[in-house]
């Protein structure tokens, strides 16, 4: 057992230590580099400091799969705001959290979590 877990933890430290590999790296950039393009330049993109997303998913935790839709707004720097509902054996929940600067809060069913609200 020992001889496994000094292996385990060889293992872990040699990939954390090999990094990721160059051209990952160059060829990310580049999918990067042609997305700004298409939108119009780095000029355009900088204009654009709010944004929105709104997705549907399935988490799989403790041999459940729980569905859940989101909605994310975010005003850069430093404001968001996340709604996220999901079921958990027919009782539906709705989370959200908000961020604006260094305060922020959040609640499950309107309820604040944790009981004391975050700054």
């Amino acid at each position: 057992m020992r001889t496994f877990m000094l292996a385990a933890c060889g293992l872990c430290a040699w990939l954390t230590l090999a990094g990721p590999a160059r051209a990952q790296d160059d060829e990310s950039r580049a999918i990067v580099a042609k997305g700004i393009k298409a939108f119009g330049g780095e000029e355009r993109l900088a204009k654009h400091q709010g944004h929105y997303v709104k997705g549907k998913g399935t988490v799989h935790i403790m041999g459940m799969d729980l569905e859940y839709t989101a909605e994310i707004y975010e005003q850069e720097p430093d404001k968001q705001k996340a709604v996220i509902e999901f079921s958990i054996m027919g009782q539906n929940f709705t989370f959200t959290e908000v961020y604006n600067g260094d305060k922020g809060w959040r609640n499950i069913m309107g309820i604040p979590w944790p009981s004391k609200p975050t700054t």
